[in-house]
């Protein structure tokens, strides 16, 4: 099944730079803002070779990969970033406050992995990708020969036998240390143990992997793949491009999955006490006392105790909170119209967004950005509210990990915007440049 290679990875060099100063989260999720304050922390931040900056006229030539190419090439001359003298796996751990459920420890391994085609099942999307991010990630592929930032993957491994073997590992002081804006730690060793490296490798060659975050990073690599094996036909499939740098985590190990929310805007004339009574129709309303703090905890906790059914925190403009419960007589496969298995049809976020969302406000699937937002935050969703600028706020339980592989086995991908991996896999950790 799936393939592992060590790999000697270029890694920041500690004698000249602080690691806190130039890592950075993924390229997706960097806003303009925040590019600037990366390029201001450091003139070695991460930032300059994963998300260069644009200049007039790069639109047309491209020239932002050759300016970051260039970069790459005189911080490994200048000895900024250096190549391991051994090849290994890399372990990644992560220690962050969950805020509802205390602090949790996510542990993992860099490594390269065999490209497969999704075809194989051997490694598994759960989301559709965009075709400008991936032509953006070619181009800097192209430009530097490398996987500057690992995908996240997510394997199964109930007897934790692998993390046994990294925890083993991590009893000498970490390579990387540090806090970020955030208050993650995060942690980074590096494994050279020949044996247990054969012997993770060993335990992975029965695994299927499922991608958590990378998706457009993951096709970008099969894409360039394809490129490499236009000019190498008589390539026996070994050299390093045929490979994927990616960390990869047990889901046993402190997987956690913020759900992502829905606030309604810009819906004209939302008339609350007809939504209601068709909400009757489909669900059981629980109108909660209050709309102070309390009152929202108190709602998020009767969501996570009845997690094993549908429901659905709700909150309107006329200050209330309710506990939406589906009926027992609602089967969501004869509502939710989209030709996929019972299983998604089940999915919390399914259910939302074809019969609240579609079937009661008129607010299609297929038509939805207009009228949603996406906050991860359920204190934000409320707030939108209160404010004025949303007409209503949905708050969802977190979908389980294991739903999101049992359906991504059935070669389907995930409702668009139902989970957020969390913390974050950060890059300029470790950097794969190809041979």
């Amino acid at each position: 099944m799936a393939k592992l290679e060590p790999f000697k990875a270029y890694l920041y060099n500690k004698n000249k730079v602080n690691i806190d100063e130039v890592v950075i989260p993924p390229y997706d999720i960097i806003t303009p803002l925040k590019q600037d304050n990366y390029y201001k922390k450091s003139p070695f931040n991460f930032i300059r070779l994963d998300l260069t900056k644009e200049k007039e006229g790069d639109e047309k030539t491209g020239d932002k990969y050759f300016r970051a190419s260039e970069t790459f090439k005189e911080w490994i001359s200048d000895e900024i970033l250096k190549k391991d003298d051994k090849k290994g796996f890399y372990i990644y751990r992560q220690i962050f406050d969950t805020k509802r459920f205390g602090e949790k420890i996510r542990t993992g391994f860099i490594t390269t992995v065999k490209l497969e085609e999704f075809g194989s099942k051997i490694i598994l999307p759960h989301e559709k990708t965009l075709s400008k991010p991936k032509k953006d990630r070619l181009n800097l592929m192209k430009a530097t020969n490398a996987n500057l930032s690992q995908i996240f993957g997510l394997y199964m491994d109930p007897g934790k036998r692998i993390d046994e073997i990294l925890d083993e590992n991590t009893k000498q002081p970490p390579y990387f240390d540090f806090k970020d804006d955030e208050n993650v730690r995060h942690l980074f060793w590096k494994v050279h143990n020949d044996n247990n490296i054969e012997e993770i490798i060993r335990i992975m060659k029965d695994k299927i992997i499922l991608i958590a975050d990378g998706h457009h990073r993951y096709e970008t690599a099969l894409n360039y793949q394809k490129v490499m094996l236009e000019q190498n036909p008589d390539s026996k499939g070994e050299q390093s491009w045929n490979y994927v740098m990616m960390a990869l985590v047990n889901i046993e190990s402190g997987i956690y999955i913020r759900p992502i929310h829905r606030i309604l805007k810009n819906y004209q004339n939302l008339n609350e006490e007809k939504f209601l009574e068709e909400l009757k129709e489909y669900f059981i309303l629980e109108v909660l006392d209050g709309n102070d703090k309390l009152t929202h905890q108190n709602l998020l906790s009767k969501m996570e105790l009845n997690k094993e059914k549908h429901v659905y925190g709700m909150y309107l403009p006329s200050k209330n909170y309710y506990l939406l419960s589906l009926r027992d007589s609602v089967n969501p496969s004869d509502l939710v119209f989209e030709d996929h298995s019972a299983e998604w049809k089940e999915l919390d976020v399914a259910i939302l967004q074809y019969i609240i969302l579609n079937n009661i406000l008129g607010v299609s699937p297929y038509n939805f950005e207009d009228y949603l937002g996406f906050p991860q935050d359920d204190e934000e969703a409320v707030t939108c509210v209160n404010l004025g600028g949303c007409q209503a706020a949905f708050l969802l339980n977190p979908v389980d990990v294991k739903q999101i592989i049992s359906i991504s086995k059935k070669n389907e991908r995930m409702p668009q915007k139902t989970s957020f991996f969390f913390p974050k896999i950060w890059s300029g950790f470790a950097i794969h440049k190809f041979d």
